[in-house]
């Protein structure tokens, strides 16, 4: 269990290095914000360092049990569209070296603005990878050419972590797999 001070109020912040492990031991970070202990769970990255989460107040034995009450995963659509709509207007330099996004996308003719709104889904398993989650899912796009299968999916982000010198393990990669895959049907039973 690790606790920390946070002076954010809202449900976006940015992620101080052990924020990320917390994360991803305990898949929650309780903060002490305003003098109140808030639980901080479902993140999800929208850009390298900062994460969209839902948060609830704790009393001090919900704090102290060692059993973890349930919490249903709340998400603003809205606010998540506002996030990818800011995205989207800002200059575009990617982090990722320019053969693995930028020289690809201009290829392809896309541009942020025309990319499919799949393109930028809410997956909280990319919270386990150094990566900018949209720049990220925008390559991972281009090198399917927007047809998703498990397997080709699973080749591509295994190629591209390995590109990028990032270490992963098979049982995250089934769990962003499987996360990913299930976003593209929510996004495309709603567009």
């Amino acid at each position: 269990m690790e606790i920390g001070f946070h002076s954010s109020h809202g449900v976006t912040f940015r992620l101080q290095g052990w924020m990320r492990q917390a994360f991803l031991q305990n898949d929650y970070l309780d903060l002490i914000v305003d003098n109140q202990i808030r639980r901080f769970r479902h993140p999800i990255p929208y850009t390298k360092h900062y994460i969209y989460c839902t948060v609830h107040s704790l009393s001090l034995s919900d704090f102290l049990s060692t059993e973890l009450p349930s919490f249903p995963r709340k998400f603003s659509m809205a606010r998540w569209q506002g996030i990818v709509l800011r995205y989207r207007q800002r200059p575009f330099h990617p982090s990722l070296p320019p053969r693995m996004l930028k020289l690809p996308l201009y290829e392809a003719g896309f541009h942020l603005h025309n990319l499919p709104s799949s393109v930028f889904l809410p997956i909280s398993h990319l919270l386990s990878y150094p990566v900018h989650p949209f720049e990220f899912q925008i390559a991972v796009f281009l090198r399917l050419k927007g047809v998703y299968s498990s397997t080709a999916l699973e080749q591509t982000v295994c190629q591209l972590l390995y590109r990028l010198d990032i270490s992963f393990e098979r049982p995250m990669i089934d769990l962003l797999i499987t996360e990913w895959l299930e976003r593209i049907e929510d996004a495309n039973r709603l567009f």
